[in-house]
Parts: structure tokens; C-alpha cells; sequence
């Protein structure tokens, strides 16, 4: 099977063109009539495999609405924030670990300066 994951690129931007990859739906996959190599897996195993996940379901079986996600940045590193469930709440940390569970309410610094401000003792 090949062809799972097509590569489209986006018009240039600055900081210039970046390659997105977004998952090919199943009926866009294609299987080889003929064998590269011995299956690692049977066909059965294989379909079932797609259907299991590995993000652990909330215990409540809801679905968990992370209106932060994406948004959220590290104070110390800038990268973005997963979003988690923490004592019954939404939470946000870094991806990195570097810094605690963050309080979504709490103002965060935004990822990067505006484009055109000067550093901290710059001229």
C-alpha cells in the first residue's frame, strides 16, 4: 500500500513555501497488485489496526471541547501548548516540558513579536 499521505504544496509565504501533508482518505489509498515484499501483516490484522487509536478516551465518553488549542504557546520556549483534561477542567502544557499545567484564563505571551518591533536593546 502506498499513496497514503500526498504532498501538496501551498503558495509561498513569507518565510517562504512549506510542504503540508495532510492524510489521504481510504478510498484515495492505493494497494499494489503485486507484492514488494513478504506482508508484514495480514489484510484482516491491517483493517483492524485502522480502526483502533491510541488518544485515550474520556472516562465520561464525551467528547472534550479545547477551545485554546492551537492558540497557546510556551512562555519559556514559544512552542505550542497540547491541550490535556486535568482535575476535571481543560489544561493546556508544553509540548516540551518545560514548564507547568497552564491555567487557560491566564494571559500567555503570543508565539513571536509582531513583525517590524525591535528587541530589547536594539537600536
Amino acid at each position: 500500500m502506498w499513496n497514503r499521505q500526498p504532498g501538496r504544496y501551498t503558495p509561498p509565504h513569507p518565510p517562504g513555501p512549506f510542504k503540508a501533508q495532510p492524510w489521504a482518505g481510504t478510498d484515495q489509498w492505493v494497494i499494489s497488485r503485486q507484492l514488494a515484499h513478504p506482508a508484514l501483516v495480514s489484510v484482516v490484522d491491517f483493517i483492524d489496526a485502522q480502526h483502533i487509536t491510541a488518544l485515550p478516551a474520556p472516562r465520561d465518553a464525551g467528547a472534550r471541547d479545547y477551545r485554546l488549542e492551537g492558540p497557546l504557546h510556551c512562555r519559556s520556549c514559544r512552542h505550542r501548548h497540547d491541550s490535556c483534561w486535568s482535575h476535571g477542567r481543560p489544561a493546556h502544557h508544553c509540548r516540551q516540558g518545560c514548564a507547568k499545567v497552564v491555567n487557560p484564563l491566564e494571559p500567555i505571551l503570543p508565539a513571536r513579536p509582531p513583525c517590524g518591533t525591535m528587541s530589547a536593546g536594539g537600536n
